[in-house]
């Protein structure tokens, strides 16, 4: 069930602002949700980010959820990029549906595009379940890789291009573990991955959700830790769709069905 808005902070914090306590409170949150994590590396996993987003309950006085974020350089064909890569991300369960965490997150990206106007800036992201590429999927323009993807001639030197992408930033950070041929990122037997009771996936999910059902077709060992990689381009385009999706969503409502209908 859903808290009280009022009640979570997310807040950006520097890696070197960052408490030994707060790393705890973020271990303890990670273990409730995740296999095979032992303290010492996700430690060493969270010296290596740049910050974390962290969502505290302040009624409680506790961390409730995080993100942690890295920046890093891109070479596209010859061009540089910045990505922007989200590592270890989760929420309790109670607090599911709330989006002060992707709130935080979107202040930060609006603010990392502006500072780099003329830069082509992308968010780079590993998906060990259907959740986090749905996050992707639901809510940016240009992203790879994409159940949806149309015949145009523009679209696919957009995959290609976006696929490069993962490539780059794959072969950058985790060189051992990536599958170029199914574009899938593989730590082996005993690597992290999702409790059997965290974002489960059945047939009816995959039947009634084509998103779901792509996400598991690309990546059928996800239940064991197989992580896909993705890509969404951060862009002004973007930022407009996001924009233009909020505005709709204050339309007033119609006064009768036959109006209704107009507005779906």
């Amino acid at each position: 069930m859903k808290q009280n808005n009022s009640k979570l902070e997310a807040k950006y914090v520097p890696l070197n602002k960052l408490s030994f306590k707060q790393v705890l409170g973020m271990y303890q949150v990670f273990v409730k949700y995740y296999e095979n994590v032992e303290q010492e590396v996700f430690i060493n996993d969270m010296s290596e980010k740049e910050g974390i987003i962290i969502l505290t309950d302040n009624s409680i006085k506790k961390i409730v959820g995080f993100s942690t974020l890295k920046k890093v350089p891109l070479d596209i064909n010859g061009k540089k990029g910045i990505g922007l890569f989200s590592g270890d991300t989760v929420l309790e369960r109670q607090y599911w549906g709330d989006r002060s965490l992707h709130t935080k997150f979107l202040h930060y990206i609006v603010k990392l595009k502006i500072s780099n106007p003329l830069t082509p800036v992308y968010w780079l992201l590993i998906s060990k379940g259907y959740k986090t590429y749905l996050l992707m999927a639901n809510n940016f323009v240009d992203y790879y890789p994409r159940a949806d993807l149309s015949n145009s001639n523009s679209a696919t030197i957009k995959n290609k291009q976006l696929k490069s992408v993962v490539s780059n930033y794959c072969e950058q950070l985790f060189p051992k573990a990536f599958d170029q041929q199914n574009m899938i990122l593989d730590f082996g037997e005993n690597s992290q991955h999702l409790k059997d009771n965290v974002a489960e996936i059945t047939k009816e999910m995959q039947q009634k959700y084509p998103k779901i059902d792509f996400f598991v077709k690309r990546n059928p060992d996800w239940h064991r830790g197989t992580e896909l990689p993705c890509v969404g381009e951060i862009s002004f385009k973007l930022f407009a769709s996001y924009i233009g999706k909020m505005l709709k969503r204050r339309k007033p409502v119609a006064p009768n069905k036959e109006v209704a209908a107009n507005w779906r």
